[in-house]
Order: C-alpha cells, then sequence, then structure tokens
C-alpha cells in the first residue's frame, strides 16, 4: 500500500520550487559539464546523485516528448509563483523521486532487521508498517519530492552497524548522510555518550 501511494503521487506532484532547483541544476550540468563548486556545498552527494538523473531525462525526454514547461505558456491560475521559469513535469518528477522511494523502502528494511535483532518486541511489523505508512514520509518523499529520505537511510543504517559493533562502518555510514544532508551529524551526540558507555576508545 505504501509503495503504490507513492507511485501514484511521484509523478504528478512537486514542490514548485524544490523541484525547479533540482531541474535546474540538471540542465545546468547537460548543457555546460560538472561545476566542482557543488563539492563546497552543504550537500555534495545529493548533487552527484542528480548527475546520473539528468543524463536519464535528457534521453528519455528526446525519446518520449515529455519536456518541462515554460511558466509564461501557462494561464495565470497554474503559476505557482515561486518565481521559476519552467514545471518540470512528470517525467522528471517521476526520475527525481526514484532515489527516494528507494530510500524510503531501504530504510523499513534496515528498520526491520534492527528491531529483530536488537529488541525485544513483538510488534516488529506493526512498527515497520507505521514508519512506511507514516503519512508525513510519504510526503516528503513521493510528494514533495525532498531528498531527506537519504540522509535517513544512512543514518539509520549506521544506528544498525553500530549495534552490531561495527564503529568505523557505522561511522562511514554517518558521513554518507550528512555529505546528503548536514543535519545527521547530530546523531554523533548519542554514539559518543553510547561508545563512552562501552569504554570503547
Amino acid at each position: 500500500i505504501g509503495t503504490a501511494v507513492r507511485l501514484v503521487l511521484m509523478p504528478f506532484t512537486a514542490h514548485p520550487y524544490d523541484v525547479y532547483a533540482w531541474y535546474t541544476y540538471c540542465m545546468d550540468y547537460v548543457q555546460q559539464g560538472f561545476d566542482v563548486k557543488v563539492l563546497n556545498s552543504m550537500n555534495p552527494l545529493w548533487f552527484l546523485t542528480l548527475i546520473p538523473i539528468a543524463l536519464l531525462y535528457v534521453f528519455l525526454s528526446s525519446a518520449t516528448g515529455y519536456t518541462a514547461i515554460n511558466v509564461n505558456t501557462l494561464p495565470a491560475l497554474f503559476n505557482p509563483y515561486y518565481g521559476i521559469e519552467w514545471i518540470p513535469g512528470p517525467l522528471f518528477n517521476t526520475l527525481v523521486k526514484i532515489p527516494l522511494i528507494i530510500a524510503d523502502i531501504g530504510t523499513a528494511l534496515i528498520l526491520y532487521r534492527l528491531l529483530k535483532r536488537f529488541s525485544k518486541t513483538e510488534l516488529t511489523d506493526t512498527l515497520v508498517s507505521l514508519y512506511y505508512l507514516n503519512p508525513m514520509l510519504i510526503w516528503i518523499s513521493s510528494a514533495w519530492g525532498q531528498n531527506d529520505s537519504i540522509p535517513s537511510l544512512f543514518t539509520i543504517f549506521s544506528l544498525y552497524l553500530l549495534l552490531d559493533n561495527k564503529t568505523v562502518y557505522s561511522a562511514l555510514s554517518l558521513l554518507l548522510a550528512t555529505l546528503f544532508k548536514l543535519y545527521p551529524v547530530i546523531f554523533i551526540l548519542p554514539v559518543f555518550i553510547y561508545l563512552l558507555k562501552k569504554k570503547n576508545k
């Protein structure tokens, strides 16, 4: 059910500015090549993720004829008024959200495994279902088109590896999370306390 809802929403919904920003970056990459300045941004791995999406979009767009819509060609009623020039359209919306849907599924699977291995609850199926069917989670990844699902995936995986005593791999997973978005860095605080309590220097 959760996957079906996501697939229905992903082509036809998007935050007007955010997805437009992803589209603009993709078009800049196609027309001007890779800009090394993105490596100094707060989320460099997301911009690197957009590169294959840009290439696939250009290929499929030329093959199918589905392209972005210029806002100036639309009636004023359909102008989202975010200062955008293009509405990327269903093809781009779908492609840019595929990594987000995969991240949602991956996080649910890791949570399932984490609860099975490291907790005594008998409500694993219910808890994972509540996560995967959470309307806010579905909205952010499948409707809005924001990429928070990817750092969430690597943060939860970091927790799983930490509890499995794979501290270095856990740290690397958390590093990947912070290179998609900075806020998972706050997870270092509970990790630090956990390692101190284990006297694991």
